[in-house]
């Protein structure tokens, strides 16, 4: 996810709490990678840290609650197998 995608979630636009459950698990992924390099920034957006703090924990729920073996994301957000783990969905700050 560049920049300019990463700023239609953090304009003040959308409603994080009503966004993140709903969006499929590679975009999840991939924002959840993107809010942790801009949270990295010396300025990063005020509401970039909800926005993280949401996304992670989402991906921690549908962890939770995904069978064994069943397809997924990987640790990167990637399509893969999950392993019943729970894991971030992007590195740990």
């Amino acid at each position: 996810m560049n920049r300019k995608q990463l700023a239609k979630y953090l304009d003040g636009s959308r409603d994080p709490m009503m966004t993140v459950p709903h969006l499929p698990d590679g975009v999840l992924g991939q924002l959840t990678d993107a809010l942790y390099g801009h949270l990295d920034t010396p300025h990063p957006a005020f509401e970039a840290h909800t926005w993280y703090d949401l996304a992670i924990e989402e991906a921690c729920k549908r962890r939770l609650h995904m069978p064994h073996g069943t397809p997924g994301l990987s640790a990167s957000g990637e399509p893969g197998t999950a392993t019943g783990e729970v894991a971030a969905a992007g590195p740990m700050p």
